[in-house]
């Protein structure tokens, strides 16, 4: 710490350690949400990539013509392509990343606690004060929250953008059952 920076109260550190505690339920609640977002845009594209299949394959085999015409083919594969994007994206909503904690190591170095073996009582010499321990837990928790927040919002926009690729994907999807049933 700078020697000119001014040291929080124990007071103000007790309230940025409850503030930072809230603020990671808030994060993990987020996270828990977005994953389960992603999980139904995955489940959504492929319900509706086995639609654009089942659709071809019905359409196909009715007398009214004989082939898609190249514009109907575009409309489905773009339909298609978007779908798997926006599967991908919701795929990265979901996937397994590390966040950040308090480290086993840092609170066993605040409680003095060097060897490797559970400790006993008599073993344990703090290295900090009561209010000094707390400064440094609350330095750590800002930091996983900072963390928290950054792939959380990195998950929120990959999904935003997996839902409108798979609106998109609707809509192509759409056009295109229309410009098939002008034909029958």
């Amino acid at each position: 710490m700078k020697e000119n920076a001014i040291r929080p109260t124990s007071d103000e550190v007790a309230l940025v350690l409850s503030a930072t505690e809230a603020e990671l339920a808030h994060e993990q609640e987020r996270k828990k949400s977005l994953e389960q977002r992603g999980i139904t845009v995955i489940t959504t594209s492929g319900t509706l990539v086995t639609l654009v299949f089942a659709l071809t394959t019905v359409v196909q085999k009715g007398k009214a013509f004989e082939v898609f015409l190249r514009r109907e083919r575009v409309w489905l594969q773009t339909s298609l392509l978007l779908f798997v994007i926006a599967a991908t994206l919701a795929l990265l909503v979901n996937l397994p990343r590390g966040y950040h904690a308090l480290q086993i190591r840092d609170l066993r170095l605040l409680l003095g606690i060097e060897s490797k073996h559970e400790p006993s009582i008599q073993e344990s010499k703090p290295q900090l004060s009561n209010e000094g321990a707390h400064v440094v837990i609350a330095r750590k928790q800002t930091g996983v929250l900072f963390f928290a927040r950054k792939l959380n919002s990195f998950k929120a926009w990959s999904l935003v953008f997996a839902i409108a690729f798979e609106v998109s994907a609707v809509a192509c999807l759409a056009w295109a059952a229309f410009r098939i049933m002008e034909h029958l």
